[in-house]
């Protein structure tokens, strides 16, 4: 089984966001038993919830994140990880920096979907339309990482 990590600041927003969608996509198309989806935060405090924000809007794509806890990165996390992605360019940078053993398995979310250098809206703090704008860019971008987790695996890397 495949460790795939996604990582932002405080794994309270986008982080989670994005794990609990991508297990949705690999739940309907049963590939679940292939990977295990986690998230953490950069600066994350443990065991902070989910934004109520986050938990609303995934609620209308029938996703629950409402017992989400956030979870501060750690290297045993990005140690046993086998794909790391982080929302923006700037974490991935940091990421890279701080592990650099695991340089070549951190990539932005977007540039690993082949989208190049496009961050992912950070929502904290800008109401429901901007988690909104964040959720949308999830849901165009993650079937793209699944794309290519797919080509790369059948390749024999990830």
């Amino acid at each position: 089984m495949k460790r795939i990590l996604f990582a932002c600041t405080g794994n309270t927003c986008r982080s989670p966001m994005a794990q609990a969608l991508f297990s949705k996509i690999i739940r309907e198309t049963q590939l679940d038993s292939d990977f295990e989806v986690l998230s953490a935060g950069i600066f994350a405090y443990p065991a902070c919830p989910a934004s109520p924000e986050a938990v609303e809007v995934l609620r209308q794509e029938e996703i629950d994140i409402s017992q989400h806890l956030s979870l501060p990165l750690s290297d045993d996390l990005l140690e046993d990880a086998h794909l790391i992605l982080s929302m923006t360019i700037s974490q991935r940078n940091y990421l890279q920096e701080i592990f650099p053993l695991k340089r070549d398995c951190i990539f932005s979310l977007a540039e690993f979907a082949g989208l190049g250098e496009l961050d992912i809206i950070d929502p904290i703090g800008m109401g429901r339309e901007a988690y909104l704008d964040t959720l949308q860019q999830l849901k165009t971008i993650l079937p793209q990482v699944l794309k290519e987790i797919l080509q790369r695996k059948s390749a024999g890397g990830i």
